[in-house]
């Protein structure tokens, strides 16, 4: 049995690809359309992308999923989560 579930997020024109732990797979599909929008909103030059960030955006973003999971019931959570998220995703970018 396989623990792992490779998976691809599609910036632009490149195409960064990634093992994950299969029970992460349902948050990465809702993690993935958000780090999608996220970094689309962020409008962040393509050449700034690479691996290691987009790894880290995603990882970010599937701790997001399963604590939203968790906490469906508090919106002013999930807010301050993903206010989170998206700050240390900006920061990651303009290093």
């Amino acid at each position: 049995m396989n623990d792992e579930q490779r998976v691809d997020i599609k910036l632009g024109e490149r195409t960064f690809s990634f093992s994950i732990p299969a029970d992460e797979f349902i948050a990465f599909g809702k993690a993935k359309k958000k780090i999608e929008k996220l970094l689309e909103e962020i409008n962040a030059p393509e050449e700034k992308f690479d691996h290691a960030l987009v790894q880290i955006a995603l990882k970010f973003a599937i701790e997001y999923e399963i604590k939203n999971e968790d906490l469906s019931s508090n919106s002013e959570i999930n807010e301050r989560a993903l206010d989170d998220l998206t700050n240390k995703i900006k920061l990651f970018i303009n290093q």
